[in-house]
């Protein structure tokens, strides 16, 4: 059972079946896809990706035991709430190296020792990360301001550095400020966005720049010279002409 598609856009087109992967050739991270046991270590997954209800026709016995059940409804398809899934955007104390190959990023992901809730792989990963060894980030708020599909805002304050997880897309095209200066924007947890922020207050903005629309800015300005060389060289022309 295919639970969840991972790739790092090498391998589009690989499954003759699905054909070529469009996202793929841009960079995408989904292109493949990764087999994971039909038991409750995939629930981590659930967790992190902010999955906070589930609809389920025939519910694996794990579900009873880890969701709470809306008992509301009777009849198949069932209905779960999840207390334990991450915020759309939220704050990692600590770090790993993200594993270069997606199969491996996810059993780590799902594996008992991974505290997804506090931890998040990186790509790259900054050395400075490395150092950090703050117990908790207690008292730390992060707060969506702005949400539009090519522009999010987020607030966020804590007492130690940490890790501003975003759970969107990673995607070619987006990228960061924080606090109005350019900042990396890394992929966190296979999929998804991230931005180091310092101790304190900070506000950290995403904005998509498609390259199809910087390409043409670029092709814009270049015509933009072009035009003023030929009407500098067509008010000088005639006066040339007057001369000789």
């Amino acid at each position: 059972m295919t639970f969840f598609e991972v790739g790092d856009g090498a391998d589009a087109g690989a499954d003759p079946e699905r054909g070529a992967d469009p996202h793929a050739a841009h960079g995408a991270p989904y292109a493949g896809s990764a087999e994971l046991p039909n038991d409750e270590s995939r629930a981590a997954l659930l967790d992190l990706i902010s999955v906070r209800f589930l609809v389920v026709e025939s519910p694996p016995p794990w579900l009873d035991t880890r969701y709470r059940r809306d008992y509301e409804v009777r009849e198949a398809p069932f209905v779960f709430e999840n207390p334990n899934a991450l915020p759309r955007a939220w704050r990692a104390i600590r770090g790993e190296a993200q594993p270069a190959d997606p199969h491996a990023a996810l059993t780590r992901l799902v594996d008992p020792l991974f505290d997804i809730h506090t931890t998040v792989l990186l790509d790259p990963l900054p050395p400075e990360v490395v150092t950090w060894n703050a117990p908790s980030d207690a008292g730390a708020e992060t707060r969506l301001e702005r949400d539009e599909p090519e522009h999010i805002a987020i607030r966020t304050r804590g007492a130690n550095p940490a890790v501003l997880v975003l759970n969107d897309a990673f995607y070619p095209g987006w990228e960061a400020t924080l606090d109005g200066v350019a900042a990396p924007l890394l992929r966190a947890n296979t999929a998804f966005r991230a931005v180091l922020v310092p101790a304190g207050e900070h506000v950290v903005e995403m904005r998509y720049r498609a390259r199809s629309f910087r390409r043409g800015l670029a092709l814009a300005g270049i015509a933009i010279v072009l035009l003023g060389v030929a009407m500098s060289w067509g008010r000088s022309g005639p006066a040339r002409d007057e001369q000789a």
